[in-house]
């Protein structure tokens, strides 16, 4: 593969000749999408980039995850009825009726 004169195929158009090393760089900085396809003379047909071990190598690894925190929570317990003891209301005293 060293020494071979990489063409590049982005948004339906031709670009290059670039060489291996230029190409490598270009994967590395994160500037080709997974729709960039290469040829090189010898190859029968264009093929994706990422179906080149050298390019497929050279790729940036997506950035992991954050890690999920935990965090303490201070939850109001609930009655059989799924309310809460803090915004449930009382219902008021009754006053004994004068008759």
């Amino acid at each position: 593969m060293p020494g071979k004169d990489w063409y590049l195929g982005v948004k339906e158009k031709q670009l290059g000749p670039y060489s291996e090393r230029r190409v490598v760089a270009t994967v590395a900085a994160g500037k080709l999408k997974d729709s960039t396809r290469v040829w090189a003379e010898g190859m029968d047909d264009w093929l994706p980039i990422w179906d080149i071990p050298r390019f497929a190598q050279a790729r940036p690894q997506p950035a992991a995850p954050a890690q999920a925190t935990a965090c303490a929570v201070a939850v109001a317990p609930r009655d059989a009825r799924g309310s809460s003891r803090a915004t449930r209301r009382r219902a008021p005293a009754r006053r004994a009726s004068s008759s």
